[in-house]
């Protein structure tokens, strides 16, 4: 099964999601939804997705179902039904404190939900106050409840937090109930919840079944085998067809949704009309700056065969540099020698709006980074074309379906129009495809999308180049204005990477020719077996002097990355941790920016390793391919 992982977010919320697609969903699109405790005894939940059922997982796991959380649900079950096409009636699976969210969801919007399975559910949190305070169960849920329902003790009995004094709502909508539970469950205790729960619906004339297991605690949740869940939730889902989807199963092949162009993803700001005319001449090169996107087998190659289709007499020089993990900062100061200094590129592609939001650049950072790359491209070759682009990742869906966009694409497009570059917003449309056209966001293959998804890319990129180069007016090569102020005076211009054997050592610190990583970890092309300056050692110390607005270092921070402290120009020293939310799994290109608004000069940098660590990381360890400077 194929499994998507993001954060869904609102204007006030960003929550941990997860969604797990069957081999084939059933044409009524069921889903269950977990809003807490993820893949704990997930025997029904594997079940239900070989019948051809969504997993689901929101983590509300720790929000005690207060009313912002329970509205958050409601905003996500929206978005999955736009989005996904899911069912607008989920079944809910609440384990433990996973069962009262799921309770007060079905008392909330009882025409929202199709059935409600519990499991040694929580029912409610009145009685939790009435425990000694040394039980486990109120020692972990008061602090939550207080805290989500911004209440004190004394006050929380008058809330309306008992979704047995308001089952009236999913009674009357006949919202089945199952409750799986241990007769001997001393957490989630039966009298209080399960027997309770019972009680309470069938006096209202509810549908609830109990399934107790003699002698057992409130663990092991579920069932050892799942088939009476399973055949509870089936035959409370009117709309599923099992037959149906058996026949489906059997005579299943793969179709891809419809492609529908939308037109205003296009942002033309130019007519791209040199490089047309170079290809035109019989010589052109074209170059593709980005991260894993643009790494990929995708649309790269693509529109590389779509080029020398258009212009089979022309030889091309393609340069590929996608690097994974990296955004507009590195690229600023990898332009010169990954892409400049192998040939003047007549056709640019770059994008970094993904990695400069994943991997938490701020506006500011992401305005120099990609502002630096643009002009320092339009400085080398005025008469270079450029093509920005927006490719869509699961966080994103979120925004656009909620009416905004990630910051990344706000600040690319402001530098995009200062320059006068043409954009391709990839985000807007996989969105309208998914809203209108009923393309499938598991089809399409997610932030690293299938083939399928990057024909997207690539017709959206063609769409682009047709309505460019329809235009075919210019006939000679026109340099490219550049502004007379640039948005932000310390933007990496001039950025390019120093010799790490520039430094001076001190101690502790070696250049190594092909350093490859001590500890067995992920690697990404181009940092490992290349030259590093690296070290393992606390108090490791080294300087280098350079010159220009700013210095950094470009690294591989993996699961060994210590911290340091910096100062340049004999300034008060600076801490930096250079251990990354990636660094336990992968040895990741990273860029530290030291400092980035320097006056114009020779200046001094000095570095040195302490002792001190991240509790995640295992080691003091540094290893630096390239400093960057901005001359």
């Amino acid at each position: 099964f194929k499994k998507h992982e993001g954060r869904f977010s609102t204007a006030s919320e960003n929550v941990q999601f997860i969604i797990v697609e069957p081999k084939l969903a059933e044409k009524s699109k069921p889903w269950i939804w977990r809003p807490a405790f993820f893949g704990h005894e997930p025997q029904a939940d594997i079940a239900l997705l070989n019948l051809g059922f969504h997993v689901v997982y929101l983590d509300l796991t720790n929000r005690c179902g207060s009313p912002e959380a329970v509205k958050l649900g409601k905003t996500f079950c929206d978005f999955l039904s736009k989005a996904y096409g899911l069912s607008p009636k989920p079944v809910m699976e609440g384990l433990s404190r996973g069962g009262y969210y799921s309770l007060q969801f079905a008392c909330a919007y009882p025409d929202r939900v199709s059935a409600l399975y519990l499991d040694a559910p929580l029912c409610d949190l009145k009685w939790i106050f009435d425990l000694p305070v040394e039980n486990p169960t109120a020692k972990e849920m008061i602090g939550h409840i207080l805290r989500e329902w911004k209440t004190s003790p004394e006050k929380v009995k008058s809330l309306p937090v008992n979704p047995m004094d308001r089952l009236d709502g999913p009674a009357k909508a006949k919202v089945p109930i199952l409750s799986v539970y241990g007769d001997a469950d001393t957490v989630c205790i039966k009298e209080f919840n399960t027997l309770a729960l019972e009680k309470a619906y069938k006096k209202l004339g509810g549908k609830i079944e109990l399934i107790a297991k003699p002698g057992v605690d409130h663990h092991p949740h579920s069932l050892k085998d799942p088939t009476p869940i399973v055949n509870f939730i089936l035959k409370n889902l009117p709309n599923y067809d099992a037959a149906e989807y058996e026949r489906q199963l059997k005579a299943h092949k793969k179709e891809s949704p419809k492609f529908e162009q939308v037109d205003h993803v296009v942002n033309l700001r130019d007519n791209l009309a040199n490089s047309r005319i170079k290809m035109e001449s019989g010589k052109a090169t074209v170059a593709f700056v980005g991260g894993s996107i643009t790494e990929m087998q995708g649309w790269r190659d693509m529109v590389k065969e779509d080029l020398k289709r258009r212009y089979p007499n022309c030889e091309f020089t393609f340069i590929d540099q996608g690097i994974g993990s990296t955004g507009s900062t590195v690229h600023a100061f990898r332009l010169e020698s990954d892409v400049l200094e192998k040939a003047m590129p007549d056709l640019l592609f770059f994008e970094a709006t993904v990695n400069d939001i994943a991997n938490g650049f701020s506006p500011e950072d992401q305005v120099k980074g990609s502002e630096g790359f643009i002009s320092h491209a339009l400085k080398a070759n005025p008469y270079v074309d450029i093509v920005m682009l927006h490719f869509i990742f699961e966080p994103f869906n979120s925004l656009v379906f909620n009416g905004t966009y990630t910051n990344s694409l706000y600040t690319h497009e402001r530098v995009a129009n200062r320059y006068g570059v043409s954009t391709v917003n990839l985000i807007d449309e996989i969105a309208e495809n998914m809203r209108l056209y009923n393309l499938n966001w598991e089809e399409f293959g997610g932030g690293h999308p299938s083939q399928y998804g990057h024909e997207f890319y690539r017709r959206s990129i063609n769409y682009l180049l047709d309505k460019a180069w329809s235009d075919r007016s210019q006939t000679e090569l026109k340099k490219h204005d550049l502004p007379e102020n640039k948005l932000d005076k310390f933007s990496y211009t001039n950025g390019k990477f120093l010799d790490v054997e520039k430094a001076k050592i001190k101690s502790g610190w070696k250049v190594e020719d092909k350093w490859t990583p001590s500890l067995k970890s992920g690697t990404r092309r181009n940092f490992t077996d290349v030259k590093m300056l690296t070290t393992n050692e606390p108090n490791s110390e080294f300087t280098l002097e350079f010159e220009g607005s700013a210095i950094g270092i470009l690294c591989a921070s993996g699961p060994d990355a210590g911290m340091l402290e910096y100062s340049v120009d004999g300034a008060p020293a600076k801490i930096l941790n250079t251990f990354t939310n990636w660094s336990n799994a992968l040895y990741i290109p990273w860029a530290f920016m030291f400092e980035k608004e320097l006056p114009k000069g020779r200046h001094t940098l000095r570095v040195k390793m302490l002792e001190g660590k991240d509790p995640r990381s295992r080691g003091t360890g540094l290893h630096i391919r390239n400093f960057l400077v901005n001359p």
